[in-house]
């Protein structure tokens, strides 16, 4: 359950009763080859199957880890906004990010993060769109606005005014005082480089992810086309 990402979730919840395979795409905006692509990824996580009903059209079903997964987000999504949840808006105002980036740089896995992500569309913080076989999150107004709220109240308590002990302390205190924010400055600028090249390396696994899921898509592909092959030779 740990690798169920947001756009898992998403597509499950598109799933109506029987909805059959190749209206899939329909539902979510997208080709026929890039709905099988999902669809290949959920059914290798165990979150769907399908039902051949030859020579009717392929019925996707909603398995029961799929079931406990919407039932879980559903859920979760009543809790209470908190610090994580600002967190989350802050990374998506910041740049256009995907869900493996924001996953990467809060350190949560990629399930928790779907459950957040889906907290927030309740809540008419984000919206999404389906494109590529991928998905890409947005903030609304409502979101833009929070983080905004959110930001200028995080100032406000972050810059007091210096203590009159500080104002009237000797030269060589605020030399030394100064030195000490050097020294901030420059690991603050070491830990930037080390998580740049931590992007790096998730934007890799990503990579590979993607290039699974497709792998695993054309094997379903092809196994639907075996039992469609097999079930006409054996009506002949």
């Amino acid at each position: 359950m740990d690798n169920i990402n947001f756009m898992d979730l998403i597509a499950l919840i598109k799933i109506k009763p029987d909805t059959p395979v190749e209206k899939f795409g329909a539902e979510i905006n997208a080709s026929f080859f890039d709905s099988s692509n999902i669809l290949g990824g959920l059914r290798t996580k165990g979150l769907i199957d399908f039902s051949v009903n030859f020579p009717d059209q392929n019925k996707i079903q909603v398995t029961d880890a799929g079931k406990q997964l919407m039932q879980d987000a559903e859920q979760k999504s009543g809790a209470e906004f908190d610090l994580l949840d600002m967190e989350i808006l802050r990374q998506l105002s910041g740049a256009k990010r995907d869900i493996t980036d924001i996953s990467g740089a809060l350190n949560i896995r990629p399930v928790d993060l779907a459950f957040r992500l889906y907290k927030l569309l309740k809540g008419d913080y984000i919206s999404y769109n389906f494109k590529n076989a991928n998905i890409e999150i947005m903030l609304t107004e409502t979101g833009f606005i929070k983080v905004k709220s959110g930001i200028a109240q995080q100032s406000q308590g972050q810059i007091p005014q210096a203590p009159a002990a500080v104002q009237n302390a000797p030269q060589g205190q605020i030399s030394n005082a100064n030195q000490e924010g050097a020294a901030q400055t420059e690991e603050s600028l070491q830990s930037n480089q080390i998580y740049a090249s931590f992007e790096n390396k998730v934007k890799q696994i990503k990579l590979i992810n993607k290039n699974i899921i497709i792998i695993s898509s054309v094997i379903i592909l092809f196994v639907i086309f075996l039992i469609f092959k097999a079930k006409i030779a054996s009506s002949i």
